[in-house]
């Protein structure tokens, strides 16, 4: 690696330029912004609104077991225009000029992944009983990286159900 030249390939005019782009021509309905917010605001709240339940029965976590390191913003008001950024560029990249739900949860995860601080209790005490559908899930591993994976999905899913309930109202 030390021979190795790389060569620019952009600039920061360029970068600017290509956020502008998805900004200004791939549009986002109010609709969607409220939903987002709905999202950032349930995500904060997840387990203090009693959304875990289900997973904390099967994981085994009492009520007392923390699963989220406490100060943990998985989803503030400064990364939910991430959100949306990521949800633009991807309806941009699926040919379209306006982002859908269906946007919003495929880059949800990827967009929350290294903001969400699991406890160790979470990671390293994750059931023993769980370890084989995190191996048939995720191409036989099943460590601490497979375990965080698996509770941020669970937590998505419990998160966008309640939001999108909220929306329905």
């Amino acid at each position: 690696f030390h021979k190795m030249v790389l060569a620019p390939v952009t600039d920061y005019n360029m970068v600017k330029e290509g956020r502008r782009f998805f900004h200004d021509t791939v549009h986002v309905s109010s609709e969607i912004e409220v939903f987002i917010g709905e999202l950032a605001e349930t995500i904060s709240e997840v387990d203090n609104l009693g959304l875990l339940k289900d997973l904390r029965a099967r994981t085994k976590f009492s009520d007392n077991d923390e699963l989220i390191k406490p100060g943990s913003m998985i989803l503030s008001g400064r990364s939910a225009p991430h959100l949306e950024g990521a949800a633009r560029t991807l309806a941009a990249l699926r040919y379209r000029n306006y982002v859908t739900l269906a946007d919003i949860h495929k880059v949800l995860l990827p967009v929350i992944r290294h903001r969400v601080q699991f406890t160790s209790n979470a990671l390293f005490h994750f059931p023993e009983a769980l370890r084989p559908e995190l191996k048939a899930k995720y191409a036989g591993r099943a460590g601490k990286t497979e375990a965080s994976e698996y509770l941020l999905e669970e937590i998505i899913n419990a998160v966008w159900s309640h939001a999108a309930s909220k929306m329905e109202k």
